[in-house]
């Protein structure tokens, strides 16, 4: 299990411990990680759970999703990556380098 620091321009807006195989993340409000921003889609992405490792997956949103200023459609996670949708920043904590 790890956790998500979510941040607007440097400021913590929330911490999310991802605890379940699939969390999703988007502005809609049935969304488990809600991120009101225009920046951020609706239905952006999707954090999944497969055993001990955490990947991110990119739901065709507008402004895309980002690891570590990299573009990604779906990649695995690993500790103090930086994950940016809209221009929101998420920092990824676990107790592992390459797992959450």
């Amino acid at each position: 299990m790890g956790k998500l620091v979510v941040s607007l321009d440097g400021v913590v807006i929330k911490e999310v411990q991802i605890t379940k195989d699939k969390t999703t993340l988007g502005r809609r409000p049935y969304n488990d990680i809600v991120i009101d921003n225009l920046a951020v889609s609706g239905e952006h992405a999707v954090l999944q759970m497969v055993g001990a490792d955490v990947f991110i997956e990119d739901l065709n949103s507008t402004n895309g999703t980002y690891i570590n200023g990299k573009a990604v459609k779906k990649q695995l996670l690993a500790h103090n990556d930086t994950v940016e949708v809209g221009k929101v920043q998420d920092q990824v904590h676990g107790r592992r380098r390459h797992r959450l």
